[in-house]
């Protein structure tokens, strides 16, 4: 082989390594701008979810305020007319219920608010279950935020159907 021979092979080489070095750089900087775009849009959403965290906050503080009396009155000629009423808890009616009355069917609220509250209310029901609101508790509150803070940006958007604890966990694992 010559010595002409050799350069013109690793003139090649060299060319061919530049070109592929070109097309990593390229895919490495799509790659970066899809990490940096997909944190920008999960700290929006994030930021979102916040704020319907404290809608459902500010919800469960009003349905508490109108709640049923607890106590009733024995009817006139009843055998207990005369004793003293036992004093009992009134049934505490569910999310759901309370945030039809006074969320969804309040036309005075916004169609945004109401579709923010509705999702709220969806995912809190999906990883709770449709609990009374005497029993939504400041740590029930927290463990909600902290789900919704660690759900990825994507769920409920594809057709993956993971439930919100699976989609939290999934996350979890990967690192997300």
């Amino acid at each position: 082989m010559t010595l002409m021979d050799q350069v013109q092979k690793e003139g090649a080489f060299i060319s061919f390594a530049t070109d592929s070095l070109k097309a990593l750089e390229t895919r490495l900087q799509s790659m970066m701008q899809k990490v940096f775009t997909d944190s920008a849009v999960s700290k929006t959403e994030k930021d979102m979810l916040r704020e319907q965290i404290r809608s459902l906050s500010t919800l469960i503080v009003d349905l508490s305020k109108h709640r049923p009396a607890g106590l009733t009155k024995a009817p006139a000629g009843s055998p207990v007319e005369g004793e003293q009423p036992k004093a009992r808890k009134p049934a505490s009616p569910p999310l759901s219920v309370m945030a039809e009355k006074f969320v969804f069917a309040d036309r005075n609220k916004s169609e945004d608010t109401r579709r923010a509250t509705r999702k709220t209310v969806a995912l809190f029901i999906e990883a709770f279950g449709d609990m009374p609101v005497k029993q939504i508790t400041g740590t029930v509150a927290g463990e909600f935020f902290e789900l919704l803070s660690d759900l990825p940006a994507t769920h409920g958007k594809g057709r993956s159907g993971l439930a919100i604890r699976d989609a939290v966990a999934q996350a979890r694992e990967r690192g997300q």
